[in-house]
């Protein structure tokens, strides 16, 4: 009797048992949360800040003018540096791109750093090193 009392029971473990593979494989996982498509807000603060900064520099601004001056760097240097913080800024605002942008970024602030620094100007080391720090994040 032990026996027949047995087979029953396994059965409706069997049972059970295929009853949750199908309810398994009824129910799809959740999705994968998807990243946002567009730039964040650090994006769009970062592209501002440094494509005003080229700006200032592409419209000779007199106080970027005195600066690179003061750097010993030529007017063409400056137009060349603001015209850099611009496409980077632009850059940095779509995904694809955002990392040569960051480069391109962090490559202009570090030469103006190392060029502030060798020229003893070490008061206006400390912003260009904010931009510097700041370009690395998109990277």
């Amino acid at each position: 009797m032990n026996r027949a009392a047995a087979k029953p029971a396994n059965r409706s473990v069997i049972e059970a048992g295929a009853g949750r593979n199908v309810a398994a494989k009824k129910s799809a996982p959740p999705p994968a949360p998807t990243k946002p498509s567009g730039p964040s807000l650090w994006s769009y603060v970062l592209a501002g800040g440094f494509a005003f900064a080229g700006l200032t520099k592409l419209f000779e601004n007199p106080l970027q003018r005195r600066l690179f001056r003061s750097l010993d760097w030529s007017e063409e240097n400056m137009r060349l540096v603001g015209m850099a913080e611009v496409v980077g800024g632009a850059l940095v605002l779509t995904r694809p791109t955002r990392r040569l942008g960051g480069a391109m970024l962090s490559t202009t602030s570090a030469a103006v750093l190392a060029a502030e620094l060798t020229h003893g100007d070490a008061k206006l080391g400390l912003p260009r090193l904010a931009m510097l720090v700041a370009a690395i994040t998109a990277l």
